[in-house]
């Protein structure tokens, strides 16, 4: 209901991105571009060496998607191994998207559209590493709930500016 009221329709602006690529892509001479088939040497130069936006944009994505893997995997064998029961363990899983998709990538997603969407990338990953280190390095609950709250806060300043930079 609060998105049907407040949030407003984004189909304006994607379709004028739309028109914008083919704009370029009708203007470029070669065919394969043009088309859209890209090949694979052609993509791995670009993203590794010749655009240094696709390079951070690429290795920021590596890193928040290792941070997923690890909190979903790793992590919940850390509590486990803590002798936590099943609601404990749920209940700190569940505090990372919960933070992250629940309520503030809302925030932080109109925050990167009015200062920006590198800006929020880099303190978002060093909020991300700052919680992975209190979770490793805590031996209690309270702890935990700091560090996984820190991953979710971390998460919502990454997430939507990354997915915003890769269109």
């Amino acid at each position: 209901m609060i998105s049907w009221l407040v949030v407003r329709d984004t189909k304006k602006f994607t379709l004028l991105e739309i028109d914008n690529q083919n704009s370029v892509l009708s203007e470029n001479k070669d065919e394969d571009k043009t088309k859209g088939n890209l090949g694979f040497s052609h993509v791995f130069m670009q993203t590794s060496w010749r655009n240094r936006s696709l390079l951070a944009i690429s290795q920021a994505g590596l890193v928040n998607n290792l941070i997923f893997g690890v909190s979903w995997g790793l992590f919940t064998l850390c509590f486990s191994s803590f002798t936590l029961d099943t609601n404990d363990v749920g209940f700190l899983k569940a505090l990372h998207p919960g933070i992250w998709g629940g309520f503030l990538q809302l925030v932080t997603g109109l925050l990167s559209d009015k200062v920006g969407r590198k800006i929020l990338i880099f303190p978002g990953i060093f909020i991300q590493s700052i919680g992975i280190w209190i979770i490793l390095y805590s031996q209690a609950f309270p702890g935990w709930i700091t560090g996984m709250s820190l991953l979710g806060v971390g998460t919502a300043m990454v997430y939507p500016s990354l997915q915003q930079l890769a269109i």
